[in-house]
């Protein structure tokens, strides 16, 4: 494992503040003497990290004698132990994972039936249980911890780890907030820019000399907004006491760009991310590798952190088998080299042939999932047709009007997800869709899905997705309401009740009545005045790896074109806080790109081959693909 990402991770540990404005060294202290820490499957790191950061000597002070994972620690504690410490997710359901796992520990038990109802029948146990949330023990999940009897009888401490930024890979790191673009746009739950606003304030602790910021976007200029007055209110965050040798954070918006998730991803890693969701450790739950003799067929985590899958993530699909091949002659020339018999050479050829192996393992790893990613992808008869038809809304052929293409897609019952994938795209692209074209659309999609799907249809619109043009829409500097007329007038051609005695009947639809229209605060999408300013199709780069367009085969994310305007003119058309320190141009510093709403590993891949002058770490609210973004933005 690379050194760099566990050095950062453990920074981060021991320099994040809690609620008390202390080091987590003190909230152990808090705790005495820990036992046995278990850790959160969502919150594991990788089995390097947790034994890097059981070495370290902050923590072997206050007696951590051991590390485990919750899912897969042993069923009762040991008693030599007086502390036990479960590190959760700040969500309801790590709570409920809290409460099965301290059900095992305590009562020894997987039934809740089996469990004393009474506290006077209660086991006695002389360990004290505590859970450490991250990075937030929320009102809500300490409500519900206290309902509980049984889990408040044992449960003696309660506290919050405001650990904000977790390694992905060696240059990108996460907030792991998935849904922060749905409480955004639907719920209007501007907390989740004071978080990000925190985890920044956080990365600069970490920093020699406070960076440059560079703000582009609405979300990114109030969360500059909360970093200057958090920073004011706590004298220590203006502080940069780290060795992380920064010189600019540039923090933007995904909504800036919606349209580029809502494509498919032809990248390695990104077809991994769609295929399999890469886990906050980096790694991929699978069941591919599981050995024959094994009686269960549950699936088990494999790490992606090796150096062939850092070769590999960025290329094209199509690409891939060839450096896999290349890797594989390579090891064989390796293993085919003769060797001196001397002592110094016996001791080296153990080193090479203990290297070549786990080069051998890693690219049976790698074949094995390129070989499930290829089939899966040629096993849906439609992707080479969406892929195309892709292109061809991109480059405006259908125009707003309704595609023949689209409505095959709708009667087959093709996944929904992905049918609303494409008619966003279609109108992102135009810049909504003529009411007509809109109408039609919404009622194949009803009947076809139910009406009870319509919701997320409704959702999409909030989150100025997927909507129809209107007279009546208002355009504003910095803000655009989709809807300033009565949804009731668009649904009325909708109205139509299909009676039992009317089997031969066109199916009809029962649409909702809306009384109240709702509307997206974000400003409208213009991909066309985008694509004339910032040539986001680029189809003569499309086999140059080194290109931009490379990772999306011939178009570069409107996105990652803003980013590289910046780069070239200095962030001249971006809101700029200069430094109170001086920063001088260092060809070794870093520069952080900080996209609040995510990014998709292919875009990720885009920013890499942009120039910079400097290094280049990505730091991004969650991973994202288009899948799990409109399934956020509908279930929210």
């Amino acid at each position: 494992m690379n050194a760099l990402r566990t050095n950062y991770w453990l920074s981060l540990l021991i320099r994040s503040l809690d609620e008390d404005g202390r080091t987590i060294a003190f909230s152990i202290e808090k705790i005495f003497r820990v036992g046995f820490l278990y850790w959160s499957e969502g919150y594991r790191l990788g089995s390097e990290v947790d034994k890097e950061v059981a070495k370290t000597e902050q923590l072997k002070q206050h007696d951590v004698v051991s590390m485990l994972l919750m899912d897969s620690g042993p069923l009762v504690a040991s008693q030599e132990h007086n502390h036990v410490v479960y590190v959760l997710e700040g969500n309801i359901k790590a709570a409920r994972n809290l409460f099965i796992r301290l059900y095992r520990h305590v009562f020894e038990s997987d039934s809740f039936f089996l469990i004393p109802a009474s506290c006077e029948d209660f086991p006695q146990d002389r360990r004290l249980y505590h859970a450490l949330f991250v990075p937030d023990a929320l009102a809500a999940i300490r409500e519900r911890l206290n309902e509980d009897e049984r889990t408040s009888f044992y449960l003696k401490t309660v506290m919050s780890l405001p650990l904000r930024i977790y390694p992905l890979y060696d240059d990108v790191f996460s907030f792991f907030m998935p849904d922060i673009v749905a409480k955004l746009l639907i719920h209007k739950d501007w907390t989740e820019l004071y978080r990000c606003a925190t985890a920044i304030l956080q990365l600069q602790s970490m920093c020699k000399r406070i960076p440059n910021l560079h703000c582009y976007g609405k979300w990114a200029a109030q969360t500059a907004r909360i970093l200057r007055e958090i920073s004011t209110e706590e004298s220590k965050g203006l502080s940069a006491s780290g060795e992380w040798n920064v010189s600019d954070v540039v923090v933007i918006d995904r909504w800036l760009d919606p349209l580029t998730p809502m494509l498919y991803q032809y990248t390695y890693g990104g077809l991994v991310d769609e295929i399999f969701t890469i886990l906050p450790s980096g790694g991929i739950m699978t069941t591919l590798f599981a050995s024959k003799n094994e009686e269960s067929n549950a699936p088990k985590e494999r790490q992606l952190s090796d150096d062939l899958y850092q070769r590999l993530r960025d290329l094209h699909i199509s690409d891939v088998g060839k450096t896999i091949s290349s890797e594989v002659k390579e090891i064989k020339e390796g293993l085919k080299e003769t060797w001196d018999a001397s002592l110094t050479q016996t001791k080296v050829l153990i080193r090479k042939l203990q290297e070549l192996k786990v080069k051998e393992r890693d690219a049976e790893k790698h074949t094995v999932i390129a070989d499930h990613v290829t089939s899966t992808l040629r096993s849906d008869k439609r992707f080479r047709k969406i892929a195309k038809f892709e292109k061809e809304l991109l480059n405006g052929d259908y125009g707003d009007r309704v595609v023949p293409f689209l409505e095959d897609l709708i009667a087959e019952a093709y996944n929904p997800e992905r049918i609303l994938s494409l008619l966003s795209i279609q109108s992102l692209v135009c810049g909504g869709l003529k009411p007509a074209t809109y109408n039609t659309y919404l009622r194949l999609f009803v009947q076809t899905y139910g009406i009870f799907n319509i919701t997320k249809w409704i959702k999409l619109q909030l989150a100025g997705l997927l909507f129809a043009k209107s007279s009546k829409i208002k355009w504003e500097r910095g803000r655009t309401n989709i809807w300033k007329e009565d949804v009731r007038e668009e649904m009325l051609n909708l109205r139509l009740f299909r009676t039992r005695n009317e089997v031969d009947r066109e199916q009809a639809l029962a649409v909702e009545d809306f009384s109240k229209a709702p509307e997206c605060d974000y400003s409208a999408f213009d991909f066309y005045h985008i694509n004339k300013k910032f040539s986001c199709t680029d189809p003569a780069n499309l086999q140059n790896e080194c290109s931009a367009s490379y990772p999306y085969c011939g178009y570069v994310p409107p996105l990652v074109r803003l980013v590289e305007s910046g780069v070239r003119n200095g962030w001249k058309e971006w809101t700029t806080v200069t430094s109170p320190q001086q920063v001088v141009n260092d060809p070794e510093a870093t520069t952080v790109v900080c996209v609040i709403g995510g990014l998709t590993m292919a875009e990720i891949s885009c920013l890499r081959r942009i120039k910079f002058s400097n290094n280049l770490t990505i730091l991004v609210s969650s991973v994202v693909t288009g899948t799990r973004m409109l399934k956020s933005v509908s279930s929210l």
